[in-house]
């Protein structure tokens, strides 16, 4: 790992140039996982400007030694120099709306900068304000990829012409997905039912909650609910008014908080729940509960739509309605066939977008990008 103060590079201008992502952090979240997974399997000569140290640049270090400038410390300036000067023979690849912009303040050429779209853009997924940058950002870009056919739709006209849709890394494997397969999950009297995501209003835990005191009243037992993820700052009272009302209301719901291996969870659920209040952009959690094995319910609309089309009549429920989740939930827990039917289909799915796919889908797109002169889409 280097840390730069703003040098450029000066190598010869390659048949196929190399491809630089750019970051403004190195903490995990999705996105920043996602790179990492990315790094592991991509078969371009890639590397990576992190405007921030964290763990994520440590682990894509130690996964491809030398491939990995950290500026912790460096000013705007010296970052926008460094910028201009590596565009000239590399390909940018923003992963982030705040590195998308400051490539666009250093200038780097517009055929030379791709942007990893990872949420819609329209005014339901993005406040006024991040809306605005974001349509700022995407007129300095020649190419987007976006991380589902729904995160592409949102593009207004001029950028959606520029867009290549490559699914997201999720961490799953055909070799996970080729173990689930093989793994038969022991009879248990106890459904188990998980829940993985941060704990963030529009994440939708609060619905699931709502589903499951449906169960209780009418009668419906035999299963636990286990909710895995942490919260932000701005949304730890939301995190503690779940915990406040399983507690009062006696709930068979259990919080495990943040974890960082969530396989070992997914590993002994039977059920993942997704209920988000708003479109999900792609679904990473559901291609994970699939890889692994679980009967998925999620809320219909945005990338999970298009993830469990196969199962849209008891793998999605409309988005915002408890009533329709606890319908749902106690199909399944009822009929160990319909679980075990929906696993089987699950694991199929998972197949075509395990980490190997999309990255091969990603090296592809980018490789089609600079043989067609910086072009993307139908542009």
């Amino acid at each position: 790992m280097t840390r730069d103060r703003g040098a450029g590079g000066g190598d010869s201008p390659a048949t196929i140039p190399r491809v630089l992502f750019v970051d403004h952090t190195a903490v995990p979240g999705g996105a920043e996982l996602a790179l990492a997974r990315l790094m592991g399997l991509t078969t371009l000569d890639c590397s990576v400007a992190f405007l921030a140290d964290g763990p994520i640049a440590q682990a894509i270090e130690r996964s491809r030694p030398g491939s990995t400038q950290v500026f912790a410390g460096g000013s705007r300036f010296a970052q926008v120099r460094w910028l201009r000067s590596v565009s000239r023979d590399r390909i940018i690849v923003s992963n982030s709306l705040r590195a998308t912009l400051l490539c666009a303040i250093a200038g780097v050429p517009r055929r030379r900068h791709v942007m990893l779209l990872r949420d819609g853009v329209d005014a339901v997924s993005l406040a006024p304000e991040k809306r605005a940058m974001t349509m700022l950002a995407l007129t300095r870009v020649g190419g987007i990829l976006a991380n589902s056919g729904w995160s592409r739709s949102t593009l207004p006209a001029f950028a959606r012409k520029r867009a290549a849709v490559v699914f997201t890394q999720s961490g799953v494997t055909s070799a996970s997905v080729a173990v689930s397969t093989e793994r038969s999950r022991e009879p248990d009297p106890t459904i188990r039912i998980v829940f993985l995501g941060r704990l963030a209003p529009w994440k939708g835990a609060h619905v699931l909650l709502d589903a499951v005191e449906i169960l209780g009243r009418r009668g419906v037992t035999g299963f636990d609910v286990v909710i895995v993820g942490g919260s932000l700052f701005a949304d730890e009272s939301y995190a503690a008014s779940l915990r406040t009302r399983v507690a009062q209301a006696d709930l068979p719901i259990v919080f495990a908080g943040h974890v960082e291996d969530v396989g070992s969870f997914l590993e002994t659920a039977h059920i993942l729940v997704h209920a988000s209040t708003r479109p999900e952009p792609f679904g990473q959690v559901l291609v994970q509960g699939l890889g692994h094995g679980c009967a998925v319910i999620a809320t219909a609309g945005g990338g999970p739509s298009e993830l469990l089309e196969e199962l849209a009549t008891d793998g999605l429920v409309p988005m915002g309605d408890p009533d329709a989740l606890a319908d749902a939930l106690a199909r399944l827990v009822r009929e160990p066939g319909l679980r075990a039917a929906l696993a089987r289909t699950g694991l199929v799915i998972a197949e075509r977008y395990t980490d190997e796919a999309t990255v091969e889908l990603f090296d592809a797109e980018l490789r089609r990008y600079v043989a067609g002169g910086g072009r993307m889409g139908s542009e």
